[in-house]
């Protein structure tokens, strides 16, 4: 039987090695699984991970708690002890596995998403990445096991994931429908026109007719949206959007959508992937950030007015070149909302 780690070369090394985010953030460069021959048949053999219990294994990998004495006896009942100097493992005869995990191993074909939480929060936990970038005619609780059962330094309790991790996935289970790719797009990079402001108490970031933002924005745009960015060979990288995309050519002006004060401006050292950032306290208590900015005009503790430019649309970070925008996020109250109440609003 061919060993199933060879399956996580297809997709992982190359990314390894090219990729900007820091080592620690990568998954393990191999798949840790591997079928042997065990007692006369074959079985899985499985890393003993921190915690896990021989119930758990047997939820995890078969589907079912029932199965947990027959794994313990195939085991000869050996303690699940968890050494961080040396793996343990233990062995899962192959007839008892879920049959979607027998048939990834069987296809050995996997794909790899890595975690992109622009701004903050986004994708947090693996049920966010079976929910929004898998398929729907597998069960939830059946995406969420393989998904343990192929990452097994995901926790199994918390299945907490992390910003820049790789997660591993087979991939007839990844959902095409959120794949996106950056094309051309000549109606989005036509030049903001901005109008004379009446208004003293709100605006758009562009200060221009209402119709000119609504006529940029698309369905991808939208916060809450779920993005798959291809990155070839069967890489991913996912997004929970927690922003608005506002479209516009390179250069333009952005203002604040009301008067405030700066909390941060420059590059965002934390997240690379946000490139030039500007964050604002609203004088009614909002905090909004601008990402992906080419210039920032502002600096740490000035108030601006909403004449001031904070800064000019860019694609700094990993914003692509076919597609220049500010990413606009807000949060009220310390919670990210909908920024689009705020911003989608006439001068």
């Amino acid at each position: 039987m061919e060993n199933t780690r060879r399956a996580f070369f297809r997709g992982v090394i190359g990314s390894f090695f090219s990729s900007l985010v820091p080592w620690k953030a990568h998954a393990r460069p191999w798949l840790n699984l591997q079928y042997i021959k065990a007692k006369g048949t074959v079985a899985l053999r499985v890393p003993i991970r921190r915690g896990v219990s021989y119930a758990l294994f047997a939820e995890i990998f078969t589907g079912s708690e029932a199965n947990m004495n027959e794994i313990k006896n195939f085991n000869d009942s050996v303690a699940l002890t968890f050494d961080a100097r040396r793996q343990q493992y233990i062995s899962i005869p192959r007839d008892l596995l879920r049959h979607v995990l027998k048939k990834s191993f069987d296809e050995n074909n996997f794909s790899t998403f890595e975690i992109d939480n622009q701004g903050s929060e986004g994708i947090n936990s693996l049920w966010d990445v079976a929910e929004g970038f898998m398929v729907k005619d597998v069960g939830i609780d059946e995406r969420i096991k393989v998904l343990l059962a192929l990452n097994d330094e995901v926790n199994p309790i918390s299945m907490v994931v992390y910003d820049g991790q790789k997660i591993l996935v087979p991939e007839f289970l990844v959902d095409q429908n959120n794949v996106v790719v950056d094309v051309p797009d000549p109606s989005r990079k036509k030049p903001v026109k901005e109008k004379v402001v009446n208004k003293t108490s709100d605006q758009n970031p562009f200060r221009c007719d209402l119709a000119d933002i609504r006529g940029r924005l698309r369905e991808r745009d939208q916060f809450g949206t779920r993005r798959a960015r291809s990155l070839g060979r069967g890489r991913y990288r996912i997004t929970k959007h927690t922003g608005l995309d506002l479209a516009a050519p390179i250069g333009t002006k952005v203002y604040p959508i009301k008067t405030g004060v700066v909390l941060r401006a420059g590059r965002d050292r934390d997240k690379w992937r946000n490139g030039n950032v500007v964050v604002y306290r609203t004088t009614s208590g909002l905090e909004v950030t601008y990402i992906h900015l080419k210039k920032v005009n502002v600096k740490v503790g000035q108030n601006v007015t909403l004449k001031s430019v904070l800064g000019t649309v860019g694609i700094t970070g990993n914003a692509s070149a076919d597609n220049p925008h500010v990413h606009v996020q807000v949060k009220k109250n310390g919670v990210i909302v909908n920024p689009r109440p705020y911003c989608v609003v006439d001068t």
